[in-house]
C-alpha cells in the first residue's frame, strides 16, 4: 500500500512510521494504523492520502521530476527507474538515489 504524506514531519502510529512525501507500507503495517482514530482523521482531511500512484510515465516531465525530487523511498524510484524513457527524468532519479544514498556529513 502506498501512502502519500503531506506533512513535512514523521508521524508515528503504533510502531509504523509514515514520513514525508510517499511511502510504500505493508498490508500487515496498513492493517495495524488504518483503524487509529488520529490516522483516520488525516486521512479525511486529505493529509495522508491511500493508494497514491506513482507513476512518472503519466505525468509530463516537469512533474515527473518534482514527483522524483518529493520521493525519498529508493526502492520506488529503481522501479521508475527502470520503466523510464525520458533522459532528463531519468538523471533525476539517478540524482535524487544519490541525494537519499549519500549520508550528510559528505554532502
Amino acid at each position: 500500500m502506498k501512502i502519500k504524506s503531506n506533512f513535512n514531519c514523521v508521524h508515528y502510529f503504533e510502531d509504523v512510521a509514515i514520513l514525508p512525501n510517499v511511502n510504500d507500507i505493508s498490508d500487515e503495517d496498513y492493517n495495524k494504523i488504518k483503524d487509529n482514530p488520529v490516522f483516520k482523521c488525516k486521512l479525511d482531511e486529505g493529509l495522508f492520502e491511500t493508494k497514491y500512484e506513482f507513476n512518472l510515465q503519466i505525468l509530463t516531465q516537469a512533474k515527473a521530476i518534482k514527483s522524483v525530487n518529493d520521493c525519498i523511498d529508493i526502492n520506488l524510484l529503481n522501479s521508475e527507474l527502470e520503466k523510464e524513457t525520458r533522459e532528463a527524468v531519468r538523471k533525476a532519479i539517478l540524482n535524487r538515489i544519490k541525494d537519499i544514498s549519500t549520508p550528510e556529513e559528505v554532502k
